[in-house]
């Protein structure tokens, strides 16, 4: 017993020590990237500095200095014929320019450009000031140097950008280069103060397909903060996918009582789909409510009897043929 309170002291002992051990080690591991992050900071405000300091530069430099809009903005536009990554510097500084039609003209030139110190500049300053249109120039030239990459800016950028026009266009882009790491941030965009990108935030998802995104599309339609005309496009494009997965949350709607535009358009959706686990609430609906959903019913009921049959006779020629 004696010798079992020895080891365990001795194991707790180690324990601790090694404890102590790694996380210095951590410590260190992290302070050690901080080192290594303000180097190459450092070593790039060096790099600019040289190349603001070399002679072919400085007629460029007084003319981004020139009191004058015109001489600024012509000096912008060189800079972006020069082409060279390593004026970036330049059009880096220009984005701070007071006026607007500067700062659009740097945030253009630097996505023609590229790079990284391109991108890092358009993130921090151009997603950031208070002029909407550099920020929609912003957007646009992140999405040119980056591609599918600027997905992860620019859905951090959706939820804080006030602006609906550059919201939407940001929706829109996602509905172009979209995948499932947008679909958390489109499924907020459902509750977009704009009912446009309501629309547009269901469309994208419907675009993007994926069982997620579906999934998204079908559970929000059981949220109370989304009105009647997004609920309504939700349950169209749910249809017009042919989502089977869907197909539950279609037949509440469809039974869900004092709404009858959703009440049809949800039967449409499950007649569209075809699915027979629809059959017996759609028989329910067909004994109540306006003439106008009696014969959406029917025509649903039809269609999916008549899908089902003709899946059965393909079975049986199938195996006919086999």
């Amino acid at each position: 017993m004696l010798l079992k309170g020895k080891l365990g002291v001795m194991l707790i002992s180690f324990l601790v020590v090694m404890n102590v051990v790694f996380c210095g080690y951590a410590i260190e591991g992290d302070e050690e990237k901080q080192v290594i992050t303000e180097q190459g900071e450092k070593t790039q405000d060096i790099a600019d500095v040289e190349i603001k300091n070399k002679p072919e530069y400085s007629g460029l430099i007084e003319k981004l200095r020139d009191k004058k809009t015109k001489i600024r903005l012509d000096a912008v536009r060189e800079l972006n014929r020069i082409g060279k990554e390593e004026i970036v510097c330049f059009l880096i500084d220009a984005i701070g320019d007071r006026k607007g039609v500067i700062q659009l003209e740097s945030i253009a030139a630097l996505g023609e450009i590229g790079g990284r110190e391109a991108v890092d500049a358009i993130i921090e300053k151009g997603l950031t000031d208070k002029n909407k249109k550099v920020r929609l120039a912003a957007v646009n030239s992140l999405v040119r140097i980056t591609g599918r990459s600027a997905i992860f800016p620019l859905k951090e950028h959706l939820l804080i950008e006030k602006d609906s026009k550059i919201r939407f266009r940001i929706i829109n882009i996602f509905a172009v280069i979209g995948n499932d790491d947008v679909v958390s941030v489109l499924i907020e965009s459902l509750n977009d103060s704009s009912l446009k990108n309501r629309l547009i935030a269901v469309n994208t998802l419907a675009i993007i397909g994926t069982p997620l995104a579906v999934s998204a599309l079908a559970n929000s339609l059981e949220n109370e903060v989304n009105r009647e005309e997004v609920s309504l496009s939700i349950i169209k494009t749910l249809g017009t996918i042919r989502s089977r997965d869907s197909v539950p949350v279609l037949i509440r709607m469809a039974a869900i009582r004092g709404k009858s535009e959703i009440n049809k358009a949800a039967v449409e959706s499950l007649g569209i789909i075809g699915d027979k686990r629809a059959i017996p609430v759609l028989n329910e609906l067909s004994g109540y409510g306006d003439i106008r959903l009696r014969e959406t019913v029917k025509e649903a009921i039809n269609k999916i009897l008549t899908k089902n049959a003709l899946i059965r006779l393909r079975k049986r020629r199938s195996l006919q043929n086999k």
